[in-house]
Order: structure tokens, then C-alpha cells, then sequence
């Protein structure tokens, strides 16, 4: 479906078009209010119906039944979801987990078929208790007993954990909590036997789970790719993961900034409609000039990917969402600053939209944790370049 250029193709655009027309008659502000409530959490009828849609398949292998798509067909699906408010694991799911499947290769396409599918959702456990961004810190251990492993230790905040039928588990298999190597990972099924989940609702409607795991005992299948080596896998997958939850936040953005421009040509004040005062036509371009740099910055990473088996500069996908955080917080404080109090309530989708994109801010990495993170890689590339 991709055809690797930087510009949407007729396929693509036929793909947004067909998206938009089912979230129109599929989904509401009032179904994201009443799922938030409780498990799971987001709408399955909806799911399955994405599924048959071939939304769930498009960034997937044609190998695992999927339709071969590249970067440009996950930009436009996730963006038609941040456009839509649709909250699901559709990011932990179809792309960080079959990111992690693909690089696995024939062992993970079972997998991957169902998630093309509908019928398997994956859930990705990245964070412990005090491991914070830092995706080599893994206290968790998995120590050899017999023709298999016993797994045991705690994950924190792993999103739609309690609607999964699998979560990958990385967990230490030698050497100590922050060390790069001895990191392995590992299919856990959520029925298994000595796993624990305590599910929470987020800031944003969705839902995630503390995971505490007691000597859960996994066959040796269960292991993703080779013992020790799976914090590179989980770099990959989560670079990836994090530009295309930017091209979410562009659909978030431009949500709100056509709901501000529609609510500036209705509101009157002192007589006259707002969309009348230059001032607010400033901002309100502001709001334009950050979402469409935004989208370009998005654009130009995913047109270079040709589907999860692909990776990404890592700089690349620091710089992607340094810009787009930096954008996201223009875009939501303008739209509820001309908004005005209304903007605050329960009542209008904005408030609703700028929770979602402040929790994407803080998904992955903060600003603090990029830069760090940048800068590493920087002396690295240096290092690498003189010798």
C-alpha cells in the first residue's frame, strides 16, 4: 500500500476517508465518557469492526495477513484516531507489540494474523516501579526451572493490560537491574497462573494495570527472540511507538483547532463575533502554523518506514516528539484560552483532547528524558565516527 514518498497517495487518502466516515457513525464524546467508566476500557464492537475495515491490518505484513502497509498507513490510522478521540490499544497493539512480533519473525506471525484480525490484543509492559523512562532498568527476574522460566516481579501503568489476552514481559534473565544485556522478553497470558492484575483508570479515559507477577511459569516458547537481547528489540518497537503516537497528537491538534475556528465564528462578545478580533486571529494561526510543522515533522519520519519490521534513527524519534509535545501544549492552551471557561467543563470535547495530549507528552519520555537521551546519542555517533 505504501508507496514510500513523502505525500499521502490516492490510497491513503481514500484510507482517511474511509476512517473519518466510520468514527462519524461509529463513535461519540458520549461513548468515550461511558467506556472510561470501566474494563476495558474502549469500545470492542468498534474493534472488531476496525478489524474488518482493515485499520487494525493496514502496518502489518501481508505475511501475517496483513495489507503490507508502510509508514504513511499508520500515520493516517492514528491520526484518524487522536482526530476521533478513539482511545484504545490500538498503539500498544498494532504497533508496539507487532513491532516487537515482526523482529521475531515466522514465531510471531500467528500473533500478528490475529491482531490483523481483531481477534488478539498485546499489551507491552515498559515500566516498573522505579525504573521510570529507563527502559534497561528491570528489576523483574526470570530464573530456569526445568524447560522453562518462573517469572517474577512488578509492572506499573502497562495500558489495557486488563482487556489483553497477551502482555510481553521483559525480565531479567542475568547480570543487574541496569545493565543493557540479560534483558529478555517474554509472552505472558493474562489467565496464567500467578499473575496479578490491579486495573486503574487514567487521566484521559483509557485504562492501565499494575501487574505483580509470582513465579508464573512460562514454557520455553514463551521466550521472544534470544535470551538477553531484548532490550534492543524494545528500543526499536518503542522509537517507532513514539511517532506514531505523534501522529496521533496531530489529529488531536487538528481537532482542536477546528473546533476553536467554528466556536470563534459563532461566540459573540461585546457585540461582535470573536473570529473578528485580530488578536485572537494571531493565535489562532499560531495554533495553525505549530499543528501543520507538527505534521511535517511526523510525515517525513513515517514516509521513510516501510512497515513494524523497519527502524528508525532513534534521534529522529526525540526530535519528532520534542516538536510535537512543544506543539501540543501551544495548541491545547489556546484552544481552551479562546474556548474560555466553557473550554474547562465536561460538557465541550476540548478539556477531554488536551487531557489526551498531555499524557502523550509524558508517554514513552518527558522533555528531560529526551534530551538526555539525545545527547547520549550524539557523543555515541561522535565516538563511532572518529574511530
Amino acid at each position: 500500500m505504501s508507496d514510500r514518498t513523502f505525500f499521502l497517495g490516492e490510497d491513503q487518502r481514500i484510507f482517511r476517508e474511509s476512517l473519518a466516515r466510520f468514527f462519524e457513525a461509529n463513535w461519540s464524546l458520549a461513548q468515550h465518557r461511558r467506556l472510561a467508566d470501566g474494563e476495558p476500557g474502549f469500545s470492542r464492537d468498534a474493534w472488531t469492526k476496525l478489524a474488518e475495515l482493515g485499520a487494525l491490518g493496514a502496518f502489518l505484513p501481508e505475511r501475517a495477513d496483513g495489507a503490507g502497509g508502510g509508514g504513511l498507513e499508520l500515520m493516517t490510522a492514528m491520526e484518524a484516531l487522536g482526530r476521533a478521540l478513539f482511545i484504545s490499544p490500538y498503539l500498544w497493539t498494532v504497533v508496539l507489540a507487532s513491532s516487537l512480533l515482526s523482529a521475531v519473525g515466522k514465531k510471531g506471525d500467528a500473533l500478528l494474523a490475529d491482531i490483523a484480525a481483531g481477534k488478539a490484543i498485546i499489551g507491552v509492559a515498559l515500566i516498573e516501579p522505579r525504573s521510570r523512562y529507563d527502559l534497561n532498568h528491570v528489576e523483574t527476574r526470570a530464573r530456569r526451572d526445568g524447560a522453562g522460566y518462573l517469572l517474577s516481579g512488578k509492572k506499573r501503568g502497562v495500558l489495557y493490560a486488563g482487556a489483553a489476552d497477551v502482555v510481553v514481559v521483559p525480565a531479567r534473565t542475568s547480570g543487574e537491574a541496569r545493565d543493557h544485556d540479560g534483558i529478555s522478553l517474554f509472552l505472558v497470558r493474562t489467565k496464567t497462573p500467578g499473575l496479578a492484575l490491579h486495573s486503574f483508570a487514567t487521566a484521559d479515559g483509557g485504562r492501565a494495570a499494575d501487574l505483580e507477577l509470582n513465579d508464573v511459569r512460562l514454557a520455553d516458547d514463551a521466550l521472544l527472540g534470544e535470551v538477553g537481547k531484548g532490550l534492543p528489540l524494545l528500543e526499536r518497537a518503542v522509537d517507532l511507538a513514539i511517532v506514531a503516537q505523534a501522529a496521533e497528537a496531530v489529529g488531536c491538534m487538528r481537532h482542536l483547532l477546528d473546533s476553536t475556528v467554528s466556536y470563534a465564528k459563532t461566540r459573540e462578545q461585546f457585540g461582535a463575533k470573536i473570529g473578528s478580533f485580530q488578536a485572537l486571529q494571531h493565535r489562532m494561526v499560531d495554533m495553525f502554523a505549530a499543528t501543520e510543522l507538527a505534521t511535517s515533522h511526523v510525515q517525513s519520519v513515517l514516509s521513510r518506514i516501510s512497515g513494524p519490521d523497519d527502524a528508525l534513527d532513534p534521534r529522529d524519534a526525540i526530535m519528532v516528539k520534542l516538536q510535537v509535545d512543544k506543539a501540543a501544549r501551544l495548541v491545547g492552551q489556546e484552544a481552551i484560552q479562546i474556548h474560555g471557561g466553557m473550554g474547562m467543563t465536561d460538557d465541550l470535547d476540548v478539556g477531554h483532547y488536551v487531557k489526551r495530549l498531555t499524557m502523550m507528552a509524558l508517554t514513552f519520555a518527558d522533555r528531560d528524558k529526551l534530551q538526555e537521551r539525545y545527547r547520549a546519542l550524539q557523543l555515541l555517533s561522535r565516538d563511532q565516527h572518529r574511530s
